[in-house]
C-alpha cells in the first residue's frame, strides 16, 4: 500500500528549515527509497529519477567553491601588481620631472598608491587566503558526502530496479566523470578557470532546495522493488554485484527489516524527529565559509572612478599629504629664520 506519511515527514522536515542537515540527509534517502517504492508518480519514468536528480544540481553548484576562490585571490592579486606598477611610474616620473611642485605630487601618488598595493596584499595573506582555504575545504567535504551517496547508489541489485535509472532507460548508469544519465555530475575534484558564480544550494539551515519529491500519481513506479541500497559481504562494501543478505539495511542501520519475498527494501518509519543543534553542521558551516569569500571585494584598493570626478579617496589622501608637508616646509622656514636672526644677534 502506499505510503501517506511519506509527504508529511516531508512538510514537516521542511517546516524544522533541517536545522541539522546531515542527520536530516541520511533520512531523506531511506524516505525517498520507500516512497518510490511505495508510491505511485503521475510524473511517470522521472520517478526514477527522481532519487538522485536534485543531487547532482547540489553537488555540482558547491563545486563552484575551487575556482571561486581562485578568482577572489587572483582578482586581489591583479589589483595589487596594478597599484604597484602606478607607484612606480609616479616614482620615475618624479625623478625626471624638474618641476618641483610636479615631483612633491609624483611622490605623493607614489606613496599612496604603494600604501593600496600593501593594504591588498596584507588582506590577501590575512583574510582572503585563510577564507578560500576554508572554503575550498569545507565545500570540497560536503560535496564528497553526496559524492558518497552516489557510490552507495551505484551498488544496487542488478535487475531493472536499479536506483540511478532516468528516462525509458531500464539499464544501470553508473556516474561517470562528467555526467550520470545525461545529467551533469562530476565525481573528481578538478580545478577550473570559470569566472566567480555564487553558490546557491547551500544555507545555514542546509540546502535551500528539497530533493526528495512528494507528488502524488498513479503510474511510473512498481510496488514491488527488489533492489538494495547496500550489500554487506566478508569484504565489505566493493563494487561487485551486491548478494542479497538477511536482512536489508538502510540509512546508516536505522531501517532495517527482514527481507520478504525480496519485496521490501526498508522499514516504514513511523515518526521522525527532528531537533535544532548548537554545533554547526558540515553544511552550514560550509555556507558560512562561501559567505565570507562571496564578501571579499577588491574595490576597497581600487583607484578608479565611476565618473569624471577624481577619487575622493585619493583626493583626501594627496591633500594630508600635502597638508603635511606645507606644515614641515614653513616649520623649517621658521627655523631658518630663527637661525639667521640669532646669528645676527651674536654677531653686533
Amino acid at each position: 500500500a502506499n505510503i501517506p506519511l511519506i509527504p508529511s515527514l516531508c512538510a514537516a522536515l521542511t517546516r524544522q528549515q533541517m536545522t541539522n542537515p546531515i542527520p536530516h540527509l541520511f533520512l531523506l534517502l531511506p524516505l525517498t527509497l520507500i516512497g518510490t517504492q511505495n508510491s505511485e508518480s503521475g510524473a511517470g519514468n522521472a520517478l526514477n529519477k527522481a532519487v538522485w536528480d536534485k543531487f547532482c544540481d547540489i553537488s555540482e553548484d558547491i563545486r563552484k567553491a575551487a575556482s571561486n576562490t581562485a578568482d577572489k585571490l587572483s582578482s586581489i592579486n591583479a589589483f595589487r601588481e596594478r597599484l604597484e606598477e602606478t607607484a612606480l611610474r609616479s616614482q620615475i616620473y618624479g625623478q625626471q620631472t624638474e618641476n618641483f611642485q610636479d615631483r612633491e605630487k609624483a611622490a605623493t601618488l607614489a606613496t599612496y598608491f604603494a600604501a593600496l598595493a600593501d593594504a591588498a596584499a596584507k588582506q590577501s595573506l590575512t583574510a582572503a587566503a585563510p577564507s578560500a582555504v576554508k572554503a575550498a575545504a569545507y565545500t570540497a567535504y560536503a560535496k564528497g558526502r553526496l559524492d558518497e551517496l552516489f557510490s552507495l547508489m551505484s551498488q544496487t541489485k542488478g535487475t531493472s530496479h536499479e536506483r540511478l535509472l532516468g528516462g525509458d532507460d531500464a539499464t544501470l548508469r553508473k556516474p561517470a566523470d562528467a555526467t550520470l544519465n545525461s545529467k551533469q555530475y562530476s565525481l573528481k575534484l578538478k580545478h577550473t578557470t570559470n569566472a566567480y558564480s555564487k553558490s546557491c544550494t547551500l544555507a545555514t539551515e542546509g540546502f535551500t532546495m528539497g530533493p526528495v519529491p512528494t507528488t502524488k500519481g498513479n503510474s511510473g513506479a512498481s510496488r514491488s522493488k527488489s533492489c538494495m541500497l547496500l550489500a554487506l559481504t566478508s569484504s565489505g562494501l566493493g563494487p561487485t554485484v551486491p548478494m542479497p543478505p538477511t536482512t536489508h539495511r538502510h540509512g546508516g542501520d536505522n531501517f532495517p527489516r527482514p527481507t520478504a519475498a525480496g519485496n521490501s527494501t526498508g522499514e516504514k518509519p513511523n515518526t521522525v524527529k527532528s531537533q535544532t543543534t548548537s554545533s554547526p553542521s558540515i553544511w552550514s558551516t560550509a555556507h558560512a565559509a562561501l559567505l565570507q569569500m562571496d564578501s571579499l571585494s577588491n574595490q576597497a584598493y581600487s583607484n578608479e572612478s565611476k565618473n569624471d570626478d577624481p577619487n575622493p579617496a585619493l583626493v583626501q589622501a594627496a591633500t594630508l599629504v600635502m597638508i603635511k608637508k606645507n606644515q614641515r616646509r614653513e616649520r623649517r622656514d621658521y627655523q631658518s629664520k630663527e637661525h639667521v636672526s640669532k646669528t645676527s644677534t651674536r654677531g653686533h
